[in-house]
């Protein structure tokens, strides 16, 4: 039998669930093929938790993917040929300029498609720079039928200042089927640290104390990665007639749902969770795991999880890493 407090989780993801899928699909109205871009082709295990989120979703809504690619082998004119079709874009945490690769592949493809029914999935908008904004603003707001979902309220109060038509949605993660997400069946603890510009600086650690796995989404150049590159180079070769589309589309989900069950391994089937990634933490509070967090460096967890999950017992914060880990071996060797 389930825990009361496994219970009520188990609600709160039902009806964030149920919010994303409400608003994607009054966002659709009666459309029912899409295209999606900006596919996350690399090892943040948290991006593939989004894309299957929003998959998941879509086939709730009966809503079928005509095309699908990532930003390496995007071609504009395979879009084209998909004349009408509303064209959605990836969510996540990479809005603004911090990730500038991306983030200026995408108003360029907003730019492209003044034409088209324009959606950002579920974003954190960050800019770093004074006045950093002002490109983006200028496509958001130069485009004609353009709606960003946001999934914090900063990136709502910048979509409102801005005058960019935008509406407060759950992030895409939570939209996941619960099929996908193992409960942990071990003990022990496991931590899982940014090693990369969102870390926040003086977090340094000493070595691990016994019973807890260090670790972070690792770089991966397996054979499944280099054939879904392949894949992606010849629907780009083929120039996509319907059946490489259909194609394409698939070894995106595959792919997607291999990072996942790669990241779920990562947590080592520990219950006891720390760590300074917004997914890592909802990962782990989505496979029941107890979790401590640490926020980046712009405040992003705190501040799409106390909006979503307030009050939540299940999730600690702590202000350091160290802090954190001393948390996390004592809950592991109480449990």
């Amino acid at each position: 039998m389930p825990e009361l407090g496994d219970t009520e989780r188990a609600r709160g993801l039902a009806a964030l669930r149920d919010r994303f899928d409400r608003a994607l699909a009054a966002w659709l109205g009666d459309d029912r093929d899409v295209v999606i871009l900006d596919y996350p082709n690399h090892d943040n295990v948290g991006d593939s938790l989004i894309w299957l989120g929003t998959r998941d979703s879509l086939r709730r809504l009966g809503v079928r993917v005509a095309y699908a690619t990532s930003n390496e082998y995007l071609r504009p004119e395979l879009v084209d040929r998909l004349a009408g079709l509303p064209v959605l874009f990836h969510g996540g945490g990479n809005f603004g300029d911090m990730w500038p690769a991306t983030h200026t592949t995408r108003l360029e493809m907003i730019r492209r498609f003044p034409d088209r029914r324009v959606l950002l999935l579920p974003q954190s908008v960050h800019f770093e720079a004074p006045d950093g904004d002002r490109e983006t603003v200028r496509t958001l707001t130069g485009h004609p039928d353009l709606t960003l979902f946001v999934r914090d309220e900063p990136s709502l109060s910048w979509a409102t200042a801005a005058g960019v038509r935008a509406e407060l949605v759950p992030d895409a993660a939570f939209a996941t089927e619960p099929r996908r997400l193992p409960r942990p069946r071990g003990t022990g603890a496991v931590a899982v640290w940014r090693s990369d510009k969102e870390a926040r600086p003086g977090q340094e650690l000493g070595p691990a104390a016994a019973g807890l796995t260090r670790t972070d989404w690792p770089e991966d150049l397996a054979p499944a990665r280099r054939a879904f590159m392949a894949a992606m180079r010849l629907h780009v070769l083929l120039r996509a007639p319907r059946g490489v589309r259909r194609a394409a589309v698939l070894a995106c989900d595959l792919m997607a749902a291999r990072e996942l069950r790669r990241g779920i391994a990562l947590l080592a089937d520990a219950p006891v969770l720390v760590t300074d990634r917004l997914h890592g933490a909802v990962l782990g509070l989505m496979t029941g795991r107890t979790v401590c967090r640490v926020d980046n460096t712009y405040g992003k967890l705190a501040a799409v999880l106390d909006l979503w999950w307030p009050g939540e017992p299940a999730i600690a914060t702590a202000a350091t890493r160290a802090e954190a880990e001393a948390w996390a071996v004592g809950r592991a060797g109480a449990a």
